[in-house]
């Protein structure tokens, strides 16, 4: 998938729920390790790093979650390969 185009990147951003189905086998202790699988795998254009909902309160001091994003996120982790 081209990362520079832009309706690659609304994929993230757009859906009220994204559910994202990977191999347990990228599951990595940390944010440092992550990049490294993913600097291996994605060597161009853009990555979108989601750890949940968004949340703001910068209009008129009222938490809104999901701004940014997706409200609920999802993973399912499998152990067998994907196919």
């Amino acid at each position: 998938m081209d990362g520079y185009a832009i309706e690659h990147r609304l994929v993230s951003m757009l859906p009220p729920l994204h559910i994202v189905f990977m191999n347990s086998n990228y599951i990595v202790p940390g944010v440092n390790e992550a990049f490294e699988v993913i600097s291996k795998v994605f060597n161009r254009g853009y990555i979108s790093f989601i750890t949940g909902p968004s949340r703001t309160a910068d209009i008129e001091r009222v938490l809104s979650i999901g701004v940014h994003g997706p409200c609920r996120f999802v993973i399912i982790a499998v152990d067998e390969e994907i196919n």
